[in-house]
């Protein structure tokens, strides 16, 4: 498999593969790769051997920009795909939620207006759901923050806030390598 990101040629990348919890798997990679590269092939040997599927897995690139470490849009495929550039978040929780609002700020702006309010309305059973990226204006870093409730108390989660790096065009983490 083929594991491919967007990040600043300046930066060094952290690439990590956690298997998921809950699924009688411990596995876990991390890569520390030079500035400049964009992809990693991952093999899946190991996995195969085991009959395991990769969407048990949650993978992350993470580069260290001005004292904040950003996600990285990641795409993991066999071969780079070169067809539907927008990204989503796939979030993963551990109990039922609700009304969830992700808010998305300029990191050098975080006291103006924010940029994009997703709101996803309705529940979401624990487990993987998919958050569109939409709104973002440029190139940069962006601080998201996650904010929700517990589906059956209503009761608010703690937010979460993340950092989230947007090369100014995702078509060009998508051109063939």
């Amino acid at each position: 498999m083929t594991v491919s990101w967007a990040a600043p040629d300046t930066l060094p990348v952290r690439l990590r593969v956690d298997a998921l919890p809950g699924q009688n798997l411990a596995y876990r990679m991390d890569v520390d790769l030079p500035a400049g590269t964009t992809t990693f092939s991952w093999s899946a040997a190991l996995l195969q051997r085991h009959q395991v599927v990769s969407r048990r897995f949650q993978v992350q690139a993470v580069a260290d920009l001005d004292g904040v470490s950003p996600f990285l849009p990641v795409r993991v495929a066999d071969p780079v795909p070169c067809s539907d550039p927008e990204p989503q978040l796939v979030l993963y929780t551990g109990r039922s939620i609700r009304n969830i609002v992700l808010t998305a700020h300029r990191s050098d702006d975080l006291q103006g207006d924010p940029v994009a309010v997703d709101t996803l309305v309705g529940s979401r059973p624990p487990g993987r759901f998919v958050a569109p990226v939409t709104g973002l204006t440029g190139p940069g870093v962006y601080r998201f923050v996650l904010e929700a409730q517990v589906r059956t108390t209503r009761r608010p989660i703690r937010p979460e806030t993340f950092h989230l790096y947007h090369p100014g065009s995702w078509e060009d983490q998508c051109t063939s390598r």
